[in-house]
């Protein structure tokens, strides 16, 4: 058996190597198994989780008898968890009105959940009047995207419109899918192969001193 220090020289390098892996597969927007992430839901063509591994968010705590890869913040690490292994959330009425009365600016953008459920309901707008025909002077309505709503409604007015327009269903519910974007780790290959190329370069170093 290889003695402590080396081993712990081998695990740190096998995290390093967990955290280059890692962020390449974000700039490139690939999974561990080399397939692309699942789009975001509205469609909108930015990168996901661009900004996971940022700086020195994430750490390598090694020894002689193995390593760990993780976030220094919980709560960064508990959304990095979220997206590599996809999550489900259930809402309703009553479960969005309790947020927003816990929300500090009223003000703020209408939530993903709000405009999710608003589109469910069937929430249109106004642009303006028919202009010929049988309903010429009547008000003409056109159904929203959920990009639309959050960009336009805040979060006090786009939960008056989830109860009004739903009559009062405190009840209804819907789910929120986070699919699952494995970007985080090591492949087997990538174990096999890189694991013994951190062992030969550690044993040379050792041979050259």
């Amino acid at each position: 058996m290889l003695p402590a220090n080396q081993r712990k020289k081998i695990n740190t390098r096998l995290g390093r190597e967990v955290i280059k892996q890692s962020r390449e597969r974000i700039s490139k927007q690939r999974t561990i198994d080399s397939g692309q992430f699942s789009p975001r839901a509205n469609g909108r063509k930015k990168k996901l989780l661009r900004k996971m591994m940022t700086g020195k968010k994430v750490k390598v705590w090694a020894g002689p008898n193995g390593a760990k890869v993780g976030w220094q913040n919980s709560l960064t690490g508990k959304i990095a968890r979220a997206q590599q292994d996809g999550y489900t959330e259930s809402f309703n009425a009553g479960k969005v009105a309790r947020q927003e009365s816990k929300n500090e600016d009223p003000d703020a953008n209408a939530t993903k959940a709000q405009a999710k459920k608003l589109v469910e309901l069937g929430y249109t707008r106004s642009v303006g009047t028919y202009k010929t025909g049988a309903k010429k002077g009547k008000a003409r309505k056109k159904r929203v995207s959920q990009r639309w709503i959050m960009d336009n409604l805040n979060t006090g007015y786009a939960g008056i419109l989830i109860r009004t327009i739903g009559n009062e269903d405190l009840k209804a519910s819907w789910n929120v899918v986070v699919p699952a974007r494995p970007f985080f780790g090591l492949s087997k290959s990538e174990i096999k192969n890189m694991g013994k190329q951190i062992i030969e370069d550690v044993m040379n170093d050792v041979k050259a001193r």
